[in-house]
């Protein structure tokens, strides 16, 4: 018999007057104050290292201007570049203050990461947006502009030393988790397998952008940039490509990949297009660097050498551009039947299609270069317009959900002041 009087006594409490100074406490202020810590805290809780992939993809972009074969050393169009590139890292800073306030305040998460059979994969595109920040510079800032120097370059220097470190660990760490605490099944096998390994070809192909302007500094730190970026893409490769036969092998058997993986269609394109970009910029590093002057090793001295390592290096790339033709072709038919089967909803996932096909485009024109051959700077420069149309659509949509979803926020705090609900009902009906 105590319950129903309890709640006649909490009803009829809500008759008392209000205080004008309560009213202002419960109504704006404190609900603003607690709905935005909720907002921004849920923000700092959700955000995964996926999002790095649109880092990736914003970083690919600025560079493909930076090589288009028509007004890329205009001044609008330098300016453009380097605009994107300078939004790009802002976010980047961003993102990166984000994942510390994450683990700083969730220091669970960071194990939970690990723990996850495909987030674990995505921690692959810290490094990788990091190297596109570092060989978008050279380009854009240091050639585009004439700015910097020597400092400007070893500070670039240093840092994909430190893309290098973190991109060997992710590979390894990630296939040691794959192969001893994940258990997957060949049917379920899923593109996005390859981004640990694909780690390792984009900071080779980083390597060998910042090499070019090193050598004029020295030529020795130059020639180590050159050998550790050899090394990485030979390794890097080597393990994406075992991954990529065996994804092609699970859709022989099984069938496309579902609806939900549409997206992830070209990673393997991207893989191989970034393992031939590195070879196309690895090429004339071979030509510029050899022969040696110094030292008594025959081959480094021997004036044959340069143009032997140009020309094995210039076919294998040609034979890996032909490989992302091909799979550009297995990546389009993954897409309509996912389309044709059922809508493909828009989410992050829709940033994966960026940066493979701006590295393809780069990779294109950087052929045509080597060869002078004006087919391959047109396919060049169609690729990149597709891939700049297709990133401005992919972003007006994010910004757009964005958006809706604030205005959604902005609702529930005037509903809040509305109705007087207090802070605490406001915070529990966002969490």
């Amino acid at each position: 018999m105590t319950a129903p009087s309890s709640n006649v006594s909490r009803d009829t409490s809500i008759l008392k007057p209000l205080q004008p100074e309560k009213v202002q406490i419960y109504g704006t202020h404190d609900v603003d104050d607690a709905v935005s810590r909720t907002f921004w805290k849920n923000r700092v809780k959700n955000f995964q290292f996926l999002w790095f992939a649109v880092i990736m993809a914003n970083g690919i972009i600025p560079t493909t201007l930076s090589h288009f074969i028509v007004g890329s050393t205009t001044l609008p169009l330098r300016i453009v570049a380097l605009t994107l590139w300078l939004n790009n890292f802002a976010w980047f800073i961003f993102f990166v203050c984000l994942t510390i306030a994450r683990y700083i305040i969730h220091p669970s998460s960071w194990r939970a990461a690990f723990n996850h059979p495909v987030l674990t994969l995505y921690i692959a595109t810290f490094p990788m947006g990091l190297g596109t920040i570092i060989s978008g510079a050279v380009p854009i800032i240091h050639t585009g502009f004439n700015f910097g120097g020597r400092s400007f370059i070893y500070v670039l220097w240093a840092f994909w030393w430190l893309d290098v470190v973190i991109s060997v660990v992710i590979t390894f760490v990630a296939l040691y988790f794959m192969i001893t605490h994940f258990e997957y099944e060949v049917e379920k096998l899923s593109s996005a397998w390859i981004f640990p390994f694909v780690t390792m070809t984009v900071a080779s192909s980083v390597g060998n952008v910042v090499s070019a302007p090193l050598a004029t500094y020295s030529r020795s730190h130059a020639w180590l940039t050159i050998i550790i970026s050899l090394i990485l893409v030979i390794v890097g490769f080597a393990l994406a490509w075992n991954l990529i036969s065996a994804f092609f092998q699970r859709m022989i058997f099984y069938g496309m990949p579902p609806i939900s993986q549409a997206m992830q269609a070209f990673f393997p394109m991207g893989a191989i297009a970034q393992t031939g970009y590195s070879l196309s910029v690895l090429a004339p590093n071979f030509e510029s660097q050899l022969p040696f002057d110094h030292g008594d090793s025959t081959f480094l001295r021997s004036p044959a050498t340069g143009p032997t390592l140009f020309a094995i290096t210039l076919a294998a790339a040609f034979v890996l551009w032909i490989l992302g033709a091909a799979w550009i072709i297995f990546a389009l038919m993954s897409i309509y039947y996912a389309a044709k089967t059922d809508s493909i909803k828009f989410g992050p996932s829709w940033w994966g299609l960026i940066f493979p096909n701006g590295v393809y485009a780069n990779f294109t024109v950087q052929l045509g270069n080597l060869l002078d051959s004006n087919v391959f700077r047109i396919l060049g420069a169609i690729w990149t317009c597709l891939t700049i149309a297709v990133w401005a659509y992919i972003a007006a949509r994010t910004l757009y959900s964005h958006v809706r979803e604030e205005i959604g926020f902005i609702r529930l705090r005037l509903h809040a002041r509305k109705t007087g609900h207090d802070a605490n009902r406001a915070v529990k009906e966002t969490a």
